[in-house]
C-alpha cells in the first residue's frame, strides 16, 4: 500500500491500477475493462488523460481497444525463450511471468505403442506402454494439450500426485532419478479438431502449433516421447549463438 501523497502522474496511476487488477485476476484475458468515462470519474481526471493511459497500455499489448465495443484485457501471449544450449521444461522456461501453471489429467492408461512411439522409445511396435494426457493451464487459460508416452518401467513408478502437480522434467528427475539431458524434436502447424478445440477453448479449425519430441537421459536412453498441441497465443522467442571462425582475420560469415 502506498503511503502519503501519491506524486505519480494520473495517467500512470490509471495504468498501474489496471495492471494490478489484471495481476490479481480480477480481470482475465478478453474481459471488458471500465470505460473511459468510468475511469475518468474514478480518478477525477479528464477523458484525455484516461485516453493517454489506455493508449500506452494498448501499445504495450496489455489491453486491446475496439471501436464501438470498448477496452479489453489482451489475450494471453505466452513467450517461451528457446536456448539451443540449454535444456528446460516448459514450466522453467515460462517461469512465473504468466502466473500459476496447473494441470488437468485427461487420461492415464496402458496402450499399444504406435509406430512413432515405438521407434522413439526403442520398443517393439504394438508393445504395451504408458500413455499420459494432460491439459496444461497457464494463468487460468488452457494453453496446451500434452500427451506423453513412456515405458511400463517408468510409468509404474510415477505417482498420481506427481502427475497432477509437476512437470515431466521434475517427475523424471525427482521420482525416477533420471534427469532430462537431451531433447530431440520438431514443430509443425495444424488446425484444431472438435475435441482439441473444446479442450483449448478455441474455435474448431483454429490454428494450433504441434511439438513432437523425445526426452533422453545423459546416455541418450529415451525416457519420454511427447506430443503437445498449443493455442496460437503460444510464442517462441529464440536466440542462436553466432558461430565464431577459428581462422585468423576471418570476418563475419554471410547468412
Amino acid at each position: 500500500m502506498r503511503r502519503g501523497t501519491d506524486d505519480r502522474p494520473v495517467y500512470v496511476r490509471i495504468q498501474d491500477h489496471i495492471r494490478e487488477r489484471i495481476a490479481a485476476r480480477e480481470f482475465g484475458p478478453g474481459d471488458r475493462l471500465p470505460s473511459e468515462a468510468e475511469l475518468s470519474a474514478q480518478f477525477g481526471t479528464t477523458r484525455a488523460t484516461v485516453a493517454r493511459a489506455l493508449r500506452e497500455l494498448a501499445f504495450a499489448r496489455v489491453i486491446t481497444r475496439e471501436i464501438g465495443r470498448g477496452t479489453f484485457v489482451a489475450p494471453l501471449a505466452v513467450k517461451v525463450p528457446f536456448e539451443p544450449t540449454q535444456i528446460q521444461s516448459f514450466e522453467e522456461a515460462v517461469g512465473t511471468q504468466h502466473g500459476h501453471i496447473s494441470y488437468r489429467v485427461l487420461d492415464v492408461r496402458r496402450a499399444p505403442a504406435p509406430a512413432a512411439v515405438a521407434t522413439a522409445l526403442r520398443v517393439p511396435e504394438g508393445s504395451e506402454v504408458f500413455r499420459l494426457e494432460r491439459l496444461r493451464i497457464v494463468a487460468g487459460v488452457p494453453l496446451s494439450v500434452v500427451v506423453r508416452w513412456m515405458t511400463i518401467g517408468i510409468g509404474r513408478r510415477i505417482s498420481a500426485d506427481a502427475i497432477s502437480r509437476h512437470s515431466i522434467h521434475h517427475i523424471l528427475q525427482h521420482e525416477i532419478g533420471r534427469a532430462v539431458v537431451h531433447t530431440d524434436g520438431y514443430m509443425e502447424a495444424d488446425a484444431a479438431d472438435q475435441r482439441l478445440a473444446g479442450l483449448l477453448q478455441v474455435k474448431q479449425g483454429a490454428p494450433v502449433l504441434i511439438r513432437r519430441y523425445t526426452l533422453s537421459d545423459r546416455d541418450r536412453e529415451p525416457l519420454i516421447y511427447g506430443e503437445s498441441w498449443f493455442r496460437e497465443e503460444f510464442h517462441i522467442a529464440y536466440r542462436m549463438p553466432m558461430a565464431r571462425s577459428t581462422r585468423r582475420g576471418a570476418g563475419p560469415s554471410s547468412p
